[in-house]
């Protein structure tokens, strides 16, 4: 009852104070004023990991915070693997049997001892896991719980002797803003060994003998492993060699094991030439154009493509190649000499049967060349620049091991009415022409749009649609502006068709939606900020307002939850190699 009370009381205050005040309001209760912050880092900086911002030649970093071992850059991928190796590192140093069970890409990794060494291996953690930055928590249920203890005190914390699963991490903030926790830990199973004498029933028909070791929680390995089983063997894992037991650490079917590159497509709407060739082609035009379709806002740049590739290179590390297209504009900060990044020109995938097209200010078009990018992956995931990724995540998420994409459905619905209509905005009218290519080769309809998130593609499938609907590629290759007869390739219809033809499947992720112009954009710009909890969201600017409004907002927040320049920013520091194989 009193929850209920206090949910009413907050919705009916959230919906008549300033937003200003709630933002305020909000910042204090959760300790997150400027104060707060300064007192946190002041009391608990000893035992964090605080990474070191590289300030621009000149200039002091205010706020940035020093440790013993600074570092530029932050990667979730590296993140996991370092874990994983501080455990193994820890227990191969006190020569306790252990094997590892799991370390695949972007996965947790979890090492196993048994029983009888779960002492030794706390003590071996407490004695090599020196650093204050590394702590230790108990996992419950699947998840980390309690309170934890810097590692070099685990072996004498009783709440932490009876725990089958202890969580080892490090600590990472930067600026106050925690980058990395126990979410990217590595977890240290005890495994129960069976008595000698004793012979016990399993939950899987099984009957387990004597000597078995017991998992304490499920994997996608095995529950058991025989005396026989446990024999010990050395295998790499994340660039090392570890040791495992015969049968893990195989190549998983369901893994994604093939390539996967990620294309973006950018404009500079700032770009005074870029304005002026525009301005030329509207006025130039006998007939109207939709003013969504005009709309200056979907073409200001706030900076989003650099923190873009930021939150690519902190949350998405094992991604091969990054190919971005661009109406020969190239952002004065991007490395172009990067060896992973390849700068592709309108020109370049127009050529050579659609060049009549350009110039084009419509994404609706270049987005039906993409597959025309020569060296692109069969498996890519397409990213506007307004996209950016939340927390660390899989392959797994948007692909299949067999290969199939997975696409994110909206609960959002296409109104009945049929395509043509003028009034339609130009994302309506896209959709409701995809519906009627559905309709017309499969003799079934569609009925919801889709999330604007990471749209994972397949070549083979955006040239086999080409080849399919030539005239609707056409059509739309050749809108110089968005059109209502225009069809939306690798956003909606590329998904559709692929789950029609057996190479799509809907998947799921957890996504955010934040339109700039919305009046509670702050506040859901501060939540996302606080708990750091989307696979996928999207700061999507649908109108045209102030630019200087809009940067005030959203620069704030971009740059204290991507703080870290990536190794696609031009600046003095070493470019990372591609993602370490597993």
């Amino acid at each position: 009852m009193r929850g209920t009370l206090t949910r009413r009381l907050r919705r009916h205050l959230s919906a008549r104070l300033p937003v200003e005040l709630l933002v305020s309001v909000s910042a204090l209760w959760h300790g997150e004023t400027a104060a707060q912050r300064r007192v946190a880092c002041w009391v608990h900086g000893a035992g964090c990991r605080l990474p070191q911002r590289t300030p621009p030649a000149g200039q002091d970093t205010p706020g940035a915070s020093t440790a013993d071992h600074p570092v530029g850059r932050f990667s979730a991928v590296e993140t996991l693997a370092d874990a994983l190796g501080l455990v193994v590192d820890a227990l191969e140093a006190e020569g306790v049997p252990h094997w590892v069970l799991e370390a695949a890409t972007a996965r947790r990794g979890v090492v196993v001892v048994l029983g009888d060494d779960a002492a030794r291996a706390r003590a071996a953690l407490a004695g090599h896991l020196t650093d204050r930055r590394v702590h230790v928590c108990r996992v419950t249920g699947g998840r980390p719980g309690g309170k934890a203890v810097p590692a070099g005190a685990v072996a004498a914390d009783r709440s932490l002797a009876s725990a089958s699963v202890l969580r080892v991490f490090e600590s990472i903030e930067v600026d106050g803003q925690r980058l990395a926790g126990a979410e990217l830990g590595c977890d240290l199973e005890v495994w129960r060994v069976l008595p000698a004498d004793q012979e016990v029933p399993g939950s899987d028909g099984y009957r387990h003998a004597g000597g078995t070791a017991l998992a304490p929680r499920g994997n996608r390995w095995t529950t058991h492993l025989t005396v026989e089983q446990r024999r010990p063997v050395r295998a790499e894992a994340f660039g090392r060699q570890v040791t495992t037991c015969a049968g893990l650490l195989r190549p998983h079917l369901f893994d994604v094991r093939f390539p996967v590159d990620v294309v973006y497509t950018w404009v500079d709407g700032s770009d005074p030439v870029w304005q002026e060739r525009r301005a030329a082609f509207l006025g130039e035009r006998p007939d109207p154009v939709n003013p969504l379709a005009a709309n200056p806002g979907r073409y200001t740049c706030h900076d989003e493509l650099r923190y873009s590739l930021r939150s690519l290179e902190m949350y998405a590390g094992w991604v091969r190649n990054v190919y971005l297209v661009t109406d020969g504009q190239v952002p004065e900060w991007l490395a172009t000499d990067h060896p992973r990044l390849c700068v592709v020109d309108h020109r370049e995938i127009f050529a050579p049967d659609a060049l009549d097209a350009l110039p084009t200010f419509n994404s609706h078009a270049i987005e039906s060349r993409l597959h025309h990018i020569d060296g692109l992956a069969e498996h890519f995931l397409y990213l506007n620049d307004d996209v950016f990724f939340g927390r660390a995540v899989a392959p797994e998420l948007f692909f299949l091991g067999s290969g199939q994409t997975r696409f994110v459905l909206s609960p959002n619905t296409i109104d009945l009415a049929p395509a043509g209509d003028p009034l339609d905005p130009p994302v309506v009218s896209a959709a409701k022409n995809n519906r009627a290519l559905v309709e017309e080769t499969f003799g079934a309809t569609i009925t919801q749009k889709l999330k604007h998130v990471a749209h994972p593609q397949r070549r083979s499938v955006l040239l086999e649609l080409e080849s399919r609907f030539p005239e609707a590629f056409a059509r739309t290759s050749r809108s110089h502006l968005r059109d209502r007869r225009d069809v939306s390739v690798p956003s909606a219809l590329a998904h559709y068709y692929g789950f029609a033809t057996g190479r799509a499947v809907p998947g799921g992720l957890a996504y955010r939606y934040c339109d700039v112009a919305a009046r509670r954009t702050p506040l859901t710009l501060q939540r996302l900020l606080r708990h750091r909890d989307a696979d996928v969201f999207c700061l999507n600017e649908t109108a045209s307002r102030d630019p200087d409004a809009v940067a005030e907002l959203v620069q704030p927040f971009l740059d204290a939850y991507f703080p870290l320049p990536s190794s696609f920013e031009t600046r003095p520091v070493p470019v990372p190699g591609p993602p370490r194989p597993t």
